[in-house]
């Protein structure tokens, strides 16, 4: 009796039961796994196979030659590298950008410096009136003067004090416009103004933070007030109506010496 022996595992039996190499026949379990062997290897030829045929089919891509090399493009590549220097010594904190370029062009590359360093207060401006009968300071609510965002921080006695502050011409014509609304609403008659701000600081990292409310200028401790302008005793003693000039040594001036970069410079 003979044979016939195709692979390992494709022999037939006479019967028509495959067998083994030793001619002993399969079980069922036996079967199976020649028939998933089977099965694994004409999927692993036919990908093979697939895979040839595509790679003949897919046609060689030459790369692109470099585009050629015009005025226009060159100016481009300039102005990006000046722009970037530009951007670059505004970060680092050189002022050669704003001496040479004027302030147009400046403003565009104004923009990595913007947030350099993490807040750590938070600022709020306020306004103190020198009662002439009282002879003292007190506070004075300047936000129905300002009716634009007069409830938050956006309103225009706050960024007239957080941009010009250090103008003396401008804190000196706002000097004149608070008082003169104040006298205008109230019986009580001001000569003067403070005008200063509360750097607050921040709670500690994790901490409850409540929500922004309004207190008296009274409740805040000394350390966080920062005396920005106020009105000269001579100016104050002229509107209250003091004809005794105050003595040169008390006659407080307006040019405060005030600090080269205050936590209100990164605002």
């Amino acid at each position: 009796m003979t044979i016939a022996v195709r692979s390992t595992f494709d022999a037939v039996h006479p019967a028509g039961l495959e067998v083994d190499e030793n001619g002993n026949a399969l079980d069922g379990r036996a079967r199976s796994r020649v028939a998933i062997s089977r099965m694994a290897a004409a999927k692993r030829k036919s990908k093979r196979r697939k895979g040839e045929a595509k790679a003949e089919e897919t046609p060689r891509v030459e790369p692109l030659p470099p585009p050629p090399s015009t005025w226009r493009r060159n100016v481009l590549l300039f102005a990006s590298a000046i722009y970037l220097a530009v951007v670059w010594l505004d970060a680092v904190g050189s002022n050669l950008p704003a001496k040479l370029l004027p302030r147009a062009a400046l403003y565009f590359g104004q923009i990595a410096a913007l947030f350099k360093w993490a807040g750590e207060k938070q600022i709020d401006y306020r306004a103190e009136g020198w009662v002439c009968a009282e002879k003292k300071w007190v506070e004075i609510d300047v936000r129905p003067f300002f009716p634009l965002d007069a409830d938050n921080k956006e309103n225009r006695f706050y960024r007239a004090v957080q941009f010009y502050r250090r103008d003396r011409k401008v804190m000196r014509a706002l000097d004149d416009y608070v008082v003169r609304r104040e006298n205008a609403r109230s019986d009580r008659k001001i000569g003067g103004v403070r005008f200063l701000s509360l750097r607050i600081p921040y709670p500690p990292p994790g901490s409850t933070i409540q929500p922004y409310a309004r207190k008296e200028l009274a409740t805040y401790p000394e350390d966080q007030r920062h005396d920005w302008y106020w009105t000269p005793k001579s100016k104050r003693h002229e509107r209250c109506g003091d004809r005794s000039p105050a003595p040169p040594k008390d006659d407080e001036d307006d040019r405060a010496r005030l600090p080269e970069r205050s936590p209100e410079d990164e605002r």
